[in-house]
């Protein structure tokens, strides 16, 4: 140290932020502050002037300037420093990896489920429709087959299908649906399968979502604003900082970060954002191969796989987060067919372009496509044109179908002074074989009140030179959650009508719905009604189309097969859930908020619609449990697989207490002691008086032991509790016997010395 140094215990502030005490060294005009204390201080980065004192590394605070502004509080006993966040490090805050709601559970718990479905027509010809799974740690077996009215067995798709979630991947062997909605085709390989699915984890977003940038002087709190809602708020570091792939919604808007530090200080920085659902953000891939056996006649015959060998394959890859580049390819016997696929995010919405050609047995072929689609608040608009030539072939055409060389549709449509939208709509087509075929409208919607719109449409159809006009105009009554009623006119084909319906949506619990509706352009009517109980639906349909009368009744459930027991249910379409509320009937069960049953006799309630993947909200009525039983938590959040299963479990405990006289083998009583019982899941203790008597709570039925601890040493003794249903079960005397090693073990240890 120099002539005239002083050291001092002093606290350390940061940007006002009071940190730990430190060591520091007073010099004339300069303050020395050891590097390891500013950098627990929250500096990331301790340039400037080092000097070694009692073997401790300080740094000038002068020699930091101007990046670091010092002065010394005498008063206070403190040195305060103002830290350009330059020095205060970097912090990269990702919000994608966020989106999943603290607290979900995914269950991969082995079930399995057998679905049927019965028709029965006028003529008296039955239908039936049978399918089955199992589904075991992320692997789901499954297989359906169907009856007609033939009598005859048709086998439907069987496949093995295994998800790996943390990775987004799935993998498939058995029958698999393939399909390009842009210039590929369609078919049924019977082979092996692997793919990108992001729908495996559905809060994952793969297109590139915007950035922002900026600093906090002390530790901060930022909140995220889109389209002036308030979406998230996240934590962060003094520093600089990003926050990448801002949540929010697809098309054109604006965003607003507002970052609040510790003093209430905020600083705000906004922007506007073109989000594109078809684009990937950079370094982000999308793929899917298959390969296997061409199913023919799929729904007719069981299995013919004459086709031969057919594959599909495509790739695609996020370049920038404005550039999404890839390709594909798919072929058969005798041919085979692919071409780069091009998504560009433009300042203006999203572009994309897909080439192909394809050859083979039918000669050479070509194709192309252009799609443009833009989404905002105030106007959307969407674009499609497709080329395909008279020799293209993919798996699900060939040289001899008939298909359009050129098509074009375009939509657009905006809102106007709130309660209005106008749009327009064109489908245009020019096939090899039949000829043009376009229709061309505008349309309009208007909100009438809180419950009521009218919609009406006008335009032209041409049909191979034939031009007939088309209008409609419909006014539609909401009367409720799931009741709606509407009327309408409409003139097509020289012919002008009108036409009503009333028709009521089945809820996710059980209840009825119903469908009434007549036509008298085409002297039509039809009526519907339908039944969901919490093990099947129901249906009953009649239709009447000129003199002709026809009528149709359909039955179809479940049966659901998980934790060791099996259950009656509606179908199973997507994953299911088993609610346990254990020996608790009639409570009251909830999926997002509806509700779908009660606990039966075993305290059991199926749930068998839940969004694989997605975290469904289970919830029980607690107002239901008796008083005598102690709840835990009342909400879970569940995940489930693939038509997969989740065993639910509540916590609920019955309350149940236990009293009893505890007497020695010498007939003495542990005076004054303190009696522990343990049992699974937990322990209970109570005081013993001087009679021996004790009383516990909360111990379940069964052989427990328990331990008691008095003035004299110890004795155990062993509880056995009836099942009962009183809540107090007197266990009359039980005997203690003398364990000689705790009380030997008492009298040596050092804590009894």
């Amino acid at each position: 140290m120099a002539a005239g140094d002083q050291q001092a215990q002093l606290d350390l502030f940061v940007n006002g932020d009071q940190k730990e005490t430190a060591l520091v060294v007073l010099r004339a005009s300069d303050i020395l502050v050891a590097v390891e204390d500013l950098q627990r201080s929250g500096l990331d980065s301790v340039p400037g002037t080092r000097i070694r004192i009692a073997g401790r590394d300080m740094v000038s605070l002068r020699s930091l300037s101007p990046k670091i502004e010092f002065s010394f509080d005498e008063r206070a006993l403190a040195v305060r420093l103002k830290v350009a966040p330059s020095l205060l490090g970097h912090s990269i805050v990702d919000l994608r990896s966020a989106a999943r709601p603290a607290g979900m559970t995914l269950h991969r718990d082995a079930s399995a489920f057998a679905n049927y479905s019965l028709q029965l027509d006028g003529q008296g010809n039955l239908g039936a429709f049978a399918e089955a799974g199992a589904t075991w740690k992320g692997g789901l077996l499954y297989s359906g087959a169907s009856r007609g009215p033939d009598g005859r067995v048709v086998r439907g798709l069987s496949n093995l299908t295994y998800d790996e979630p943390d990775k987004l991947r799935r993998w498939m062997a058995g029958d698999a649906v393939v399909s390009d909605s842009t210039l590929g085709g369609a078919a049924v390989l019977a082979g092996f399968s692997v793919s990108r699915e992001y729908s495996l984890d559905p809060y994952y977003v793969q297109g590139p979502m915007p950035r922002a940038q900026g600093f906090a002087l002390t530790p901060s709190t930022v909140d995220i604003y889109v389209n002036g809602v308030l979406v998230r708020q996240q934590q962060v570091k003094a520093g600089t900082f990003d926050l990448l792939n801002l949540p929010i919604d697809t098309g054109d808007g604006t965003y607003r970060t507002v970052v609040r530090d510790a003093f209430g200080r905020a600083q705000e920085v906004s922007g506007r954002y073109y989000f594109s659902s078809g684009l990937l953000g950079e370094g982000l891939t999308d793929y899917s191969a298959n390969v296997g056996m061409r199913r023919n006649g799929f729904g007719v015959e069981s299995f013919d796989y004459s086709g031969g060998v057919g594959f599909s394959g495509r790739y695609r890859r996020g370049l920038t987060d404005h550039l999404t580049l890839g390709g594909r390819i798919e072929g058969g016997r005798g041919f085979v067919s692919g071409g780069p696929t091009l998504t560009a995010g433009l300042p203006v919405g999203e572009l994309d372009l897909s080439v192909a050609s394809s050859g083979g047995r039918g000669g050479l072929g070509g194709a192309a496509s252009l799609g443009y689609s833009y989404i905002s608040r105030r106007f959307g608009a969407n674009v499609l044109l497709r080329y395909l030539s008279d020799t293209y072939s993919n798996l699900s055409l060939t040289p001899l179908n008939d298909r359009p060389r050129l098509q074009a549709t375009l939509s657009a449509g905006v809102p106007i002074a709130g309660r209005f939208s106008a749009g327009v709509e064109v489908q245009a087509a020019q096939a090899r074989d039949s000829g043009y075929l376009g229709r061309y409208a505008v349309r309009g919607d208007m909100q009438l009140g809180g419950s009521t719109s009218l919609s009406a449409s006008a335009g032209v159809g041409d049909a191979g030179g034939s031009i007939s006009p088309v209008a409609f105009v419909s006014l539609t009554h909401f009367f409720g959650e799931q009741t709606t009623g509407s009327a309408g006119a409409s003139s097509q084909n020289h012919q002008s009508g009108s036409n009503v319906v009333v028709q009521r949506s089945l809820s996710a619990g059980n209840g009825f719905g119903y469908r009434v509706a007549g036509d008298s352009s085409s002297s039509s009517g039809e009526a519907m009604v339908q039944a969901q109980s919490s093990f099947g639906l129901y249906q009953a349909e009649y239709h009447r189309e000129g003199a002709s009368n026809t009528g149709l009744a359909q039955a179809s459930g479940g049966v659901v097969f998980i934790g060791g027991d099996a259950f009656l249910s509606r179908p199973v379409q997507a994953g299911f859930a088993l609610i346990q509320v254990p020996g608790v009937e009639g409570v009251r069960g909830y999926l997002n908020n509806q509700e779908i049953g009660r606990t039966d006799l075993h305290g059991n309630l199926l749930i068998p619609a839940l969004a694989p993947y997605y975290g469904n909200r289970l919830r029980i009525e607690g107002t239901d449990v008796p008083m005598d039983y102690e709840v835990g938590s009342l909400e879970q959040l569940v995940a489930t697989p693939l038509r997969g299963g989740a065993q639910v479990v509540f916590d609920v405990k019955r309350s149940q207490s236990v009293a009893g006289l505890i007497r020695m083998e010498s007939g003495k009583t542990p005076a004054f002691g303190e009696l522990r019982v343990d049992y699974k899941g937990g322990h209970a203790e109570s005081p013993v008086s001087a009679e021996g008597k004790f009383w516990l709570d909360g111990v379940p039925p069964g052989k427990h032991h328990g331990l008691v601890e008095f003035r004299d040493g110890f004795c155990n003794l062993d509880l056995n509790v009836p099942a009962s249903p009183e809540r107090i079960v007197e266990l009359g005397a039980v005997r203690c016997t003398i364990d000689q090693v705790a009380t030997a073990s008492a009298v040596t240890s050092p804590a009894s010395r």
